[in-house]
């Protein structure tokens, strides 16, 4: 029960953090690079949260290989590339990660080459279940007790988001977007009067 309410306490805080508080980038060793940013700008005309999410990723890329955004388009260009990338991947691997999470580091090399011509260098390298998400598949909504004791443990802030959400059906988009500036508000709650 208690690693249950602990990870419903980690979920509100990322929610209060990431949704309605605007979020902060924390990938400043890459973002001045003029290069990345305009990589970046261009995803972010799909989709704002899929921009953030390879902006970090390519960022952890960077350091956790050592690399620049500039290094890994000259070893692209040198075909060392997809050798360096396989050792990455088998490093991985060994250190328990699972293939989702490896599987997006090479959907952000491949968009960050694309975007820079050259044609995807990592075509072929396997990731052992890049297609199965671990993390989710054992969870379940929690029973009419857990929810009690969850309610009793959160802020009044927390009781009120965590109430609209398991109450109200709605998603937590409904609650604001990703930059925290919009969402629900007094008007949208139908019948509602609010009197002196």
């Amino acid at each position: 029960m208690v690693p249950f309410l602990i990870r419903v306490n980690n979920f509100i805080c990322f929610f209060v953090k990431h949704i309605i508080i605007v979020f902060r980038p924390r990938h400043n060793d890459i973002g001045g690079n003029k290069f990345v940013i305009d990589w970046y700008k261009n995803l972010q005309g799909g989709c704002l949260i899929t921009a953030e999410t390879c902006l970090r990723t390519l960022d952890l890329y960077c350091k956790l290989t050592k690399n620049t955004p500039e290094s890994i388009l000259e070893r692209a260009k040198n075909r060392d590339l997809k050798s360096e990338f396989i050792n990455f991947v088998n490093d991985l691997q060994s250190q328990g990660k699972a293939g989702s999470y490896i599987m997006r580091f090479k959907k952000v090399l491949s968009s960050w080459l694309k975007f820079n011509t050259f044609d995807s260098k990592l075509q072929g390298v396997k990731i052992k279940g890049a297609n199965m998400i671990p993390k989710i598949q054992d969870e379940r909504s929690p029973t009419k007790k857990e929810l009690d004791k969850i309610l009793r443990n959160a802020s009044l802030r927390g009781r009120a988001i965590i109430s609209i959400l398991a109450f109200s059906g709605v998603m937590t988009e409904s609650l604001g977007n990703y930059n925290g500036m919009d969402g629900i508000v007094l008007k949208d709650i139908e019948g509602l009067e609010i009197t002196n």
